[in-house]
């Protein structure tokens, strides 16, 4: 029986060479090129194409073989990251499985192998070569790949020098901006400022563009925390590897498990490619701007929290010269002139005492009512200064006195919700007691308002105080902006301090021609069985 030549013996094998190929691949220690090849489409349709160009190069065609193995040594090395030594494994596994079933096939026909010396020393040269061509290819693309590593650390290190230097959130998300359009060559980029979960301004570069189209996917990955991309139609999808080609990417801005933003590069119309590579730069970038976020609000919460304290410390100054320079007016006006008229009557009473007895009765008489009065007018002074009911029958009682006063005094109505007593500490009481002053002097100087609602209860283990109103209201951001140093502004301040000195927290919910609400909030304490005091 006629010999065949070796291609058309390779071609006649071709899928029993593949199936046995896959199983002894499949025999050796996992690895991801394994995987690929073993587990998935298109590494067994790659495996396939390998024997169609091999047994093609075996017939005289080796340009098309040595080019795909130029080519697949980069796309194993740049764009999967696979090792050269399982490539070399391949190159070991296929012509030994290949040179088993050829042997196989020829010594069915009578023949042996050697009787083929110059197909199968072709057949030796091809592979040679082809392993050649994909080593090379494969140590060309490590340069390449080094080359551009050295150039994206370089770019890294100028990055982290530059933004080192600015202090300010805004300044850096400007400056992300422009360097990201350049770095990946893009026509816009946008960036989602976030403190706090919340979104504080929308940044775009160039300044001047319009609104990015893709604020579905920036809205995306704002909610769910994850990358989302336009395709070049301008679809929606989430996975990488979907798409090689993007419109739009979206990618959270992430540093010690906060979201500080959201960075979209954007193109109008061109797509442009970014996959892992892209991906794993723009993550580095993003790593270094976010712990500089992170720093910037740092730095910005301590200087907003010093100027507070600084403008809190003024005003308590200035409130304890006022409060003095008003109880020396109150003690001038009441027990001064009542102490001068008592000493004058005392006199008048010592001159008549031996010559007009009825007079003197009637002086006494006087002079009794003028000291019950300086007792009545030293008790006013003294509760102005610190309300006895607190300390006689708690807070309760001595907010409703002073919703009467309130009321009486300014004609504000004051509707209160509160319990029929409380039992806490008496820092506790005297904190909300002066939160409540000064609250509801807030409503009176500010609000504009005839009715203010006043609640005390209960609610998760804490009790809430709530003030509010249906005034004027303002703009909590303007009032609590840096600079601003009115009295309004220091009520607040004065408030959270009092409140956050007892453990416990203020929010304050307002808008301008929306009225106003006040909540403060204290951990109820626990009694000495470890329950917790509940008001009545």
């Amino acid at each position: 029986m006629p010999l065949p030549s070796l291609p058309r013996l390779i071609k006649a094998q071709r899928h029993k060479i593949f199936r046995e190929t896959v199983r002894r691949i499949a025999d050796h220690p996992w690895s991801p090129y394994q995987e690929f090849l073993v587990r998935t489409a298109e590494g067994q349709d790659r495996l396939q194409t390998w024997l169609d160009l091999f047994a093609e190069a075996l017939a005289g065609h080796e340009e098309a073989f040595l080019e795909d193995q130029k080519s697949i040594g980069y796309v194993r090395s740049r764009m999967e990251g696979f090792g050269l030594e399982v490539l070399t494994q391949f190159y070991c596994t296929v012509p030994d499985v290949m040179w088993r079933i050829i042997d196989e096939a020829v010594g069915r026909r009578g023949s042996a192998l050697p009787a083929l010396p110059r197909q199968i020393q072709h057949l030796n040269t091809v592979l040679l070569r082809g392993y050649s061509a994909i080593a090379t290819s494969y140590v060309k693309s490590r340069e390449e790949g080094i080359v551009e590593k050295v150039k994206q650390l370089q770019d890294l290190n100028r990055f982290t020098r530059e933004i080192i230097t600015l202090i300010e959130p805004e300044e850096l998300v400007r400056f992300l901006l422009g360097r990201m359009a350049t770095l990946f060559g893009v026509e816009e980029t946008a960036m989602a400022l976030c403190r706090e979960g919340k979104v504080q301004g929308v940044y775009r570069h160039p300044p001047a563009a319009r609104e990015l189209a893709p604020n579905q996917i920036m809205e995306k990955t704002l909610k769910r925390g994850t990358i989302w991309f336009l395709d070049a139609s301008g679809r929606p999808f989430r996975f990488l590897r979907q798409s090689p080609r993007k419109r739009a990417v979206s990618v959270p801005v992430r540093a010690h498990g906060r979201l500080y933003g959201v960075l979209c590069l954007r193109n109008r119309c061109r797509s442009f490619v970014f996959l892992e590579k892209e991906l794993g730069l723009l993550n580095q970038f993003l790593h270094i701007m976010a712990v500089a976020l992170e720093n910037a609000f740092m730095l910005k919460e301590n200087r907003e929290a010093r100027e507070q304290l600084h403008l809190l410390t003024g005003r308590m100054i200035t409130i304890q010269e006022e409060e003095r320079r008003r109880v020396a007016g109150d003690i001038h006006d009441t027990l001064t002139q009542a102490l001068i008229g008592i000493g004058y009557k005392m006199q008048f009473c010592r001159e008549i005492a031996g010559r007009k007895h009825e007079l003197l009765l009637d002086q006494l008489e006087i002079l009794l009512r003028t000291v019950n009065q300086a007792i009545d007018q030293s008790r006013a002074l003294i509760s102005s200064l610190r309300p006895d009911l607190i300390d006689t029958m708690g807070l309760v009682p001595a907010l409703k006195r002073h919703f009467q006063s309130f009321s009486e005094e300014t004609g504000i109505r004051v509707k209160a919700r509160l319990p029929r007593k409380t039992q806490l500490p008496v820092g506790v009481n005297i904190c909300l007691f002066r939160i409540a002053q000064e609250a509801l002097m807030n409503v009176y100087k500010h609000a504009e308002t005839r009715e203010v609602e006043v609640a005390l209860g209960k609610r998760n283990g804490r009790m809430v105080f709530v003030v509010a109103d249906k005034g004027r209201g303002f703009d909590p951001a303007k009032t609590t902006a840096p600079g601003r140093s009115d009295l309004s502004r220091l009520g607040l301040l004065s408030m959270r301090e009092r409140i956050e000195s007892e453990g416990g927290s203020l929010q304050i919910r307002a808008a301008e021609r929306r009225g106003c609400r006040i909540e403060a909030m204290i951990p109820i304490p626990l009694d000495d069985r470890g329950c917790r005091k509940t008001p009545s």
